[in-house]
């Protein structure tokens, strides 16, 4: 029997921990039974398994038979932080400054918003939508850049994100 690969990563690096093995991260002859666990640092909330795992049972045991990946999501809210739709998701190069509607889920009032790296205040709407402005200077020329929403905790070096691409179209 070969080796697999187990590999467990965290998503916004509150803390995940891969145990009943000596290393989270490693490679295990087929057939072992690995176990993979969070542990959600404070202001931190666990929203999921992905990959590999799904849902919110914590811990949860995977057979190893080929490579593995377990990520372990979170967030400052209790729902996974995800963008669905922009609207619109383009727009012709050379226009005019307009709001952009993200439409998602676990926004909150303290989200930011990011416009091609660039930090922008949005305005929350809803745990579900965020506006944001985009300025004629951020569309003089066709390509794309993305949009992005990040949830820092009070004191927190990392945060949860989320980005989605936008296109500038040729006029």
């Amino acid at each position: 029997m070969g080796r697999r690969r187990a590999r467990n990563r965290a998503s916004s690096s509150p803390r995940a921990a891969l145990t009943g093995c000596v290393a989270p991260d490693g490679f295990y002859s087929a057939g072992t039974t690995v176990t993979f666990a969070e542990d959600a640092n404070a202001g931190w909330t666990f929203t999921g398994w992905q990959v590999d795992l799904s849902g919110l049972t914590n811990p949860q045991s995977l057979t190893v038979n080929d490579e593995l990946l377990a990520r372990a999501d979170f967030n400052t809210d209790p729902v996974l932080l995800a963008i669905t739709t922009l609207t619109s998701p383009s727009t012709t190069a050379g226009a005019d400054d307009f709001t952009l509607t993200v439409d998602g889920a676990g926004f909150t009032p303290d989200s930011i918003a990011f416009v091609g790296g660039a930090f922008r205040a949005p305005t929350f709407v809803s745990s579900s939508r965020l506006t944001v402005p985009i300025f004629a200077a951020d569309v003089v020329n066709a390509g794309a850049f993305q949009v992005g929403v990040s949830n820092f905790p009070t004191g927190a070096v990392c945060s949860a994100f989320v980005g989605r691409p936008f296109t500038v179209l040729n006029p």
